[in-house]
């Protein structure tokens, strides 16, 4: 099981599962719940980088189809998929009860754009962001995407990747990947890779990558 870090996040992480699909948290959250089997490596290919630590955490995991398949990419790891529909949670925990069993995945109802809430600081070397938030970022302001993209690169391991995905059009991927340095004794993200094919997806990335430059 994928450890909660305190008495009073086992709390809140109450509160997220009592939520429903339509609780309004001020925040834009999209309704999209499309994946498939496949996605990940359709996605980022080659460009999958290699895992710092031992775990990994899909954000806005759904049904889980990305979590498990993230598990054979990464065999070694212990993958943590997280959603704020929580009826989505209780879905991947029944299809993959052996694969919990095992110790190598684990569902979470919890808020993508607060993982530190629930998760250690730097305790992931990958975080997968493929649904919600590039549907939603050209409708945030640039302090809200600052915040949101600084609330996840807490819980991510110096030289670990944050993998920001939207879906793929036609067979032509779009996506951006963020590295975390904490060398020089803050965090900063430095765009690793990035392929961006279509022109509709082109604005919601260009906000991203300007928040992410100044995050800090």
């Amino acid at each position: 099981m994928t450890a909660i870090k305190s008495v009073s996040q086992r709390a809140k992480l109450k509160f997220y599962q009592s939520v429903s699909r339509t609780i309004d948290l001020s925040l834009p959250y999209h309704g999209n719940t499309h994946t498939y089997i496949g996605r990940v490596n359709e996605t980022f290919g080659y460009d999958l980088p290699h895992l710092v630590g031992r775990e990994v955490l899909d954000i806005g995991c759904s049904r889980g189809l990305t979590t498990r398949e993230l598990s054979k990419i990464y065999p070694n790891a212990r993958i943590t998929g997280i959603d704020i529909d929580h009826e989505f949670i209780r879905e991947s925990r029944k299809r993959y009860t052996a694969e919990i069993e095992q110790g190598v995945i684990d569902f979470v109802t919890a808020d993508g754009y607060f993982p530190g809430d629930v998760f250690e600081r730097e305790q992931f070397g990958l975080v997968f962001m493929m649904n919600n938030f590039c549907f939603t970022a050209h409708n945030m302001g640039d302090s809200t995407l600052r915040s949101i993209l600084g609330n996840v690169a807490e819980v991510v391991s110096d030289q670990g990747h944050i993998l920001v995905a939207h879906t793929n059009t036609g067979g032509l991927v779009n996506y951006v990947i963020f590295k975390i340095n904490r060398a020089s004794g803050r965090c900063t993200l430095t765009e690793h890779r990035r392929e961006i094919n279509n022109i509709h997806t082109e604005e919601s990335f260009r906000v991203i990558q300007e928040a992410a430059r100044m995050v800090a």
